[in-house]
This record gives C-alpha cells, structure tokens and sequence, in this order.
C-alpha cells in the first residue's frame, strides 16, 4: 500500500514538473534543445538518462546540442533533469511520512544509498536532513473534530462554506483510517518484494534502449540485488517474446543470463535452479528462431546444474524444460523424443496442480 502511495504521489508531482518542462520546451530557440525536452518529459523517472541515448532517440546529429541547452536553460541536460527529479522527491518528503528509501525508488532510484548521495548533490543535505528541517505537512494528521461542530452539523447549523471544509475533513480523516487499516492487514514488503518493483521500474525505463545500452544497464544494475527478480523478469520477458520475434527472445534470454551470472555467488545452493531455467529459456529461443545448433548448446547447458543439485528437482523447472526439450525434438522432427517430453511436461503440470489443490485445501481448514 505505502509502495503504491509513494508512485501515486511522485507521479502527482511529476505532473506539475513536466508542465514546467513543457513551458520551457515552449520558450527555447533551439530545435535540437526542444526535441531533447521532449524526451526528457517521457523519461523523467529515469536517473540513467543519457545526452547520447536522447540524441540517438531525436535523431539529432549534433553533439554540441548539451551546449546549446546549458546556454538556453543554465545547466546541462542531466543536471536539468536530476534537478526536476529532486524537486518531485523534495515534494513527496515534506508532504507524506513514507519511507525515504520508498521515495528513491519513485524517482527511480534501485537502493536507498544512490537516492541519498544524488539528493545531497543537488541540494546539499541528505533526503532525512532535508525532512527534518523543512518538517512534514501531514504528520500530525487531519486536524481533530471538535464535539461542538459535530453537533452544529447534526443539527444542520452550519453555513455552506463550514460545511464543505467539514466534508473535506471527514473525507481526509476517512482515507487515513483506509491506510491504516490496510496497512495492518499488509504484510511489510521483504526484499524479494522490493527487487520485484525496482527491476520492473528499471525494465520500464530501458525496454526502448538499443541493445548495447540494455546489456550495460542491466549488467551494473543487476549488481544491486539479491534475489533474481531481474532475471525473473526478463525470462518471462524472453518467453512472451518467443512466438512474436524469435531474435528479440534470444537477446532478452541473453540479458536474463547476464543478469543472473552478477548475482549467482549471492544465491549460492539456489542458483542452479535458475541456471536451468536461464539456459532451457534461452534454447526456446533458438528453437523458435530455428537456429537448432544454438538451441541443442543451449539445453546441453540446462542439462549440467543437475549433477551439482543437492535437492530433488524444483518440479516447475521441470515441467518447463520438459515444454521446451519437447518443442526442440519436434523442431528437429524426433517425434518420439518430442512425444515423450511432452507427456513428462502433462505429468507434471498434473503433478502441480494437484500439489495446489491440496494446499488450498489444507488453508481452508
């Protein structure tokens, strides 16, 4: 719930900045200086912004461009940026009590420590100094009813404009009880929770980047976590892909790779789990693609993180790479392979589904 007030509330205030940004696009001589603008308004969460990937999006050949905006605006296009990101995270800290860690991560910020060094760049004190010294407006709440105005309102002696107040207070007073209800009946999020929003608000602001640029991303970013959220991501990314643009899936499941290689020390006993699942992902790609050589690398490698697994196999993993080992032999035209598969895929799928009725039966009781 906190997680959600702190978005709904970054992209309030976003509004208001991004109507600045307009007013400026507006006023500029510049072309070039315009186009940049416009593109730092579609992304203006995004605290990876780049003069080069701006340029390559406007199509704009001039690499004095940062000049002309610096000229035309008084500071260079990631300084006008982070200065409006900063002011959308300045709003959200003196008007709410939500955590400051949930603020960076409205602003686009993955850990809590990059937020604090990029807020007091810009404003020369760290995000809780700047709470304590300009206060929070919210934080007594909304102001106590007083008995005497409820009875004048019970018994309708109260002008129009009195009354309207009194509504809006009640109306305040009525989401602060919601939040707090809902708040004890939310679990408070746990990391794997809090990696899950941050690689979905990453993904968010590069999914429209050349190659080059996703695989540095996510390459430096995958080193802020500890569980795979981005790598789960991004296979179910290359999974949706598959059917639609075979060559676009092999260079998500690439990425997915890369991104679990960053943390497979983190994960230590429970990576090949996820090795498995990266590799048999990455042969379905190469399957739907038809490059079948790349497709057999790819599921010989899937095969390996089994003689080094402790445990019995995580049954979903099987199932899928049943799925896809059957979908390869059938590309290969072993149809006897591709049955057999096939049916180990149905079994197991089964298998899982009775697994889940019985859980829900056991909370039921």
């Amino acid at each position: 719930m906190f997680r959600d007030r702190a978005h709904e509330l970054c992209n309030r205030y976003a509004e208001e900045i991004r109507e600045e940004i307009r007013q400026d696009r507006d006023r500029v001589k510049s072309a070039n200086v315009a186009k940049l603008l416009r593109e730092i308004d579609k992304d203006l969460l995004n605290p990876d912004i780049r003069v080069e990937v701006l340029r390559l999006r406007c199509g704009i050949r001039d690499k004095n461009v940062s000049t002309a905006f610096k000229r035309e605006l008084g500071m260079a296009p990631k300084e006008y940026s982070i200065d409006k990101r900063m002011r959308i995270a300045a709003r959200v800290l003196t008007t709410s009590k939500i955590e400051v860690w949930r603020v960076g991560v409205g602003v686009g910020y993955l850990t809590a420590a990059n937020f604090g060094r990029a807020f007091k760049d810009w404003g020369a004190k760290t995000p809780e100094q700047f709470r304590a010294e300009q206060g929070t407006a919210n934080d007594s709440g909304p102001t106590p009813l007083a008995p005497e105005e409820i009875e004048r309102a019970l018994a309708g002696d109260l002008d129009e404009a009195d009354a309207a107040a009194l509504i809006g207070r009640l109306g305040e007073l009525q989401e602060r009880i919601r939040q707090g209800y809902q708040a004890l009946r939310s679990p408070a999020p746990d990391r794997a929770q809090t990696e899950r929003m941050a690689a979905a608000y990453l993904w968010r602001h590069i999914a429209r980047e050349p190659l080059e640029i996703q695989q540095a991303a996510v390459e430096s970013k995958a080193s802020f976590y500890h569980t795979p959220a981005l790598f789960l991501l991004l296979s179910t990314e290359s999974v949706a892909e598959a059917d639609r643009d075979a060559e676009r899936a092999i260079q998500l499941a690439e990425l997915a790779l890369s991104s679990l290689q960053v943390i497979e020390e983190r994960l230590g006993d429970s990576a090949p789990p996820y090795q498995v699942r990266a590799h048999a992902i990455a042969g379905h790609a190469y399957t739907c693609a038809g490059r079948l050589d790349d497709a057999a690398r790819a599921f010989a490698e899937a095969l390996e993180p089994f003689e080094t697994m402790n445990d019995k196999p995580d049954p979903v993993v099987l199932a899928e790479l049943s799925l896809y080992l059957g979908l390869y032999k059938g590309a290969r035209g072993d149809l006897e392979k591709a049955d057999s598969y096939l049916q180990a895929h149905a079994s197991l799928m089964l298998e899982l589904a009775d697994h889940a009725k019985e859980l829900q039966e056991d909370g039921a009781e």
